[in-house]
């Protein structure tokens, strides 16, 4: 069976041309996430490790998870024409919080023992479990049904997911590394240089954003038209 809906090109075109739509609200979204950054950087930095540490970091990857429910709520409420205030799509992130955290650890289990075991299976899981978050929030499914419709969703297409993110990644990211070691070379201190790139990496979330959202639109897509076909053969 062919494949042909998702165009790793035509992804990250598409990505670029309509996130300007959303780019301030999603921006302002993930501002959260900014923050989560600059915390995470001063608390790794810390030369102790204690339950207390422990804590700040667990709350940290739940906010970090409560901006990215709401960037997904606030992208398919815009992009289905009913949209929402970024204020409705946080309260909206909370009540899916504990499902999105709960995912979030099986999936980290699943991916270091696929690490232990080889690389490649880890690193196969990774593409293999990329919408996990858009099939919980959108969806409204549970943390195991969320990774197994991420795991229907991705059947087939797992070159294209990775060439798609590969190309995303070198679009946006390959800049801000390069920025960033030229800033090295000038002589500017370590830290000025990462915080100049966690700002650009902060700018270029709503990218990311909408190239995880149109993605899993077009895997639900493919897998409704299969599912149709299959049912009609049957």
């Amino acid at each position: 069976m062919q494949y042909r809906r998702i165009n790793p090109v035509n992804l990250v075109g598409e990505t670029l041309d309509i996130t300007r739509s959303v780019y301030i609200p999603c921006l302002i979204i993930a501002s959260l996430g900014f923050l989560i950054t600059l915390a995470s950087n001063l608390l790794s930095n810390l030369p102790i490790i204690s339950p207390i540490l422990f804590t700040i970091f667990t709350i940290l990857v739940i906010l970090e998870l409560l901006w990215k429910g709401a960037n997904i709520v606030y992208l398919y409420r815009h992009f289905s024409r009913n949209p929402i205030s970024i204020k409705e799509a946080f309260n909206l992130s909370i009540k899916k919080i504990f499902k999105l955290f709960l995912a979030s650890f099986i999936i980290l289990l699943i991916f270091f023992v696929g690490l232990i075991l080889f690389f490649f299976p880890g690193f196969y899981m990774i593409f293999r479990l990329l919408p996990f978050l858009y099939s919980i929030v959108i969806e409204d499914l549970s943390a195991l049904d969320g990774i197994s419709r991420s795991w229907q969703l991705t059947k087939g297409h797992w070159w294209l997911i990775f060439l798609s993110s590969l190309l995303i990644g070198i679009v946006l990211l390959i800049p801000v590394i390069i920025l960033h070691f030229i800033l090295l070379f000038l002589g500017i201190p370590e830290q000025i240089a990462n915080i100049v790139s966690d700002i650009l990496s902060f700018l270029t979330d709503p990218f990311f954003s909408v190239y995880g959202y149109l993605l899993y639109v077009n895997l639900k897509e493919d897998y409704n038209e299969r599912l149709s076909n299959h049912q009609l053969n049957h």
